[in-house]
């Protein structure tokens, strides 16, 4: 049986390759695809167990933490992009704060409606409000061995999805920039 990790590219069923953005960037005209797999990819696995979670209660931790560590991503890599990037320093995971900070200049930046930017504000507060340092979903002890969720909470999955669809739709042309 081969290596787990390897410092070249091996071809086969589910071998996964990370660097191939830098050969494509080099060959067509685009830049970010790296931004774009780390985003994009905690988004897209968390829809696709989304739609698998009917038979797997287990699911929602990873479901809930992929969603927020997307919408974390896909801030810090707006906040780059940003004239005058915020600095969070201080904040690493608190994208309530993130987001605070940043929308004056998303606002002006992005040329964004209000209803789009309440949106997406919508989410994040809802994320920060359950989950505020990105470990609830993460681990089931927190500091001082106490457990990070407390009593019964139900999220509907199929809203959080199609809301976190719109984010998307909102910001998706901001990732690879």
């Amino acid at each position: 049986m081969g290596k787990i990790f390897e410092k070249e590219f091996r071809y086969g069923k589910n071998m996964a390759r990370i660097g191939w953005e830098e050969h494509v960037e080099s060959e067509l005209p685009v830049s970010g695809l790296r931004q774009f797999g780390y985003i994009a990819g905690y988004k897209d696995a968390a829809d696709e167990l989304v739609e698998q979670y009917e038979y797997n209660e287990a699911f929602v931790y990873p479901i809930m933490f992929m969603y927020r560590q997307y919408l974390e991503l896909l801030l810090k890599n707006l906040n780059t992009q940003l004239i005058n990037p915020v600095d969070f320093s201080g904040h690493l995971h608190d994208i309530k704060y993130i987001w605070n900070k940043m929308f004056p200049q998303v606002k002006d930046q992005l040329e964004l409606k209000k209803s789009p930017l309440n949106h997406i504000r919508d989410i994040v507060y809802a994320f920060a409000s359950i989950d505020p340092k990105s470990s609830n979903f993460r681990y089931f002890w927190g500091y001082g061995n106490k457990p990070t969720l407390k009593g019964k909470i139900s999220i509907d999955l199929q809203k959080l999805k199609e809301d976190i669809d719109k984010v998307d739709s909102i910001l998706y042309d901001t990732y690879g920039m």
